[in-house]
């Protein structure tokens, strides 16, 4: 994808990071908005699904999977939003999953996740 958009005239800066690392999320973010004067937009849709049956589900697994599918989110939005407001505005999506609709005995988890997205 990045090779398309720079097919387009486009610069693409590329990262990869451990979601579920808080710290070196909120450093990779920083170096971001150190190498990009305007951060206009955000597109959150990281996500893993398990599969995890909810009564042999440990706890561990349980909070795993909510730093990795939803706290990121609220990082992601808690470093960049504020010098989105003042450059005056920017766009924020959000991606969830239509499972969570769906009460699946092995996807309790994952459905609560995706609902804390939205909701």
């Amino acid at each position: 994808m990045a090779k398309d958009c720079e097919n387009l005239n486009c610069k693409v800066n590329v990262y990869s990071v451990d979601l579920t690392n808080t710290s070196e999320l909120t450093k990779t973010l920083n170096l971001i908005k150190q190498e990009t004067p305007i951060v206009d937009v955000l597109i959150n849709n990281a996500g893993y699904d398990p599969r995890y049956p909810l009564l042999e589900m440990s706890e561990e697994e349980w909070n795993h999977l909510f730093q990795l599918n939803v706290v990121h989110y609220f990082i992601t939005c808690r470093e960049l939003l504020p010098d989105m407001i003042k450059a005056g505005g920017g766009s924020i999506i959000m991606t969830s999953s239509h499972v969570f609709w769906i009460a699946k005995p092995d996807m309790i988890a994952y459905n609560t996740t995706k609902a804390a997205v939205i909701v």
